[in-house]
């Protein structure tokens, strides 16, 4: 190999390297809705309980996850 091929690998690497930085940040990011309104209750949604509380009835963020 010469030094021309090693410093492209070295660039591709590198691109995928921020590419993947890139993708892990934005899910980072994401926020969390603390409370999702509901008159009914419509099956079970990870991370919540759906019960009656301040801001009425729907899903609460279940706060023994946080």
């Amino acid at each position: 190999m010469n030094i021309n091929n090693i410093l492209m690998i070295m660039i591709i690497i590198l691109i995928l390297i921020i590419i993947f930085i890139i993708i892990m940040n934005k899910n980072k990011n994401k926020s969390i809705e603390k409370f999702i309104s509901s008159n009914s209750f419509i099956g079970s949604k990870k991370g919540y309980v759906y019960k009656m509380d301040k801001n009425g009835l729907g899903y609460y963020l279940d706060k023994q996850i946080i």
